[in-house]
């Protein structure tokens, strides 16, 4: 990304993490999201984004014991896909 470019006009900032596409999940997508956006369809869309500020200690963790909740604040971006 450089000043002016397409990138920097967007909300997107070096560091975001998408974390869903065309809705609002409750964990980050991850691989099924980069197979998604591989292959997506012209139109609009919808990117769910956290911010490197917002993302805090790191993705939630594996362990299903683990009592930490992981809820970062997502921002909604529309992405129009050509």
């Amino acid at each position: 990304m450089w000043a002016g470019s397409p990138a920097d006009l967007t909300a997107l900032r070096l560091g975001d993490v998408i974390w869903s596409l065309d809705g609002d999940a409750k964990a980050p997508q991850g691989k099924p999201l980069e197979a998604t956006l591989e292959t997506l369809t012209p139109g609009r869309h919808d990117l769910y984004v956290v911010a490197a500020d917002d993302w805090g200690n790191g993705p939630p963790p594996k362990n299903p014991r683990e009592t930490r909740i992981f809820n970062p604040k997502r921002q909604k971006i529309e992405l129009v896909a050509y």
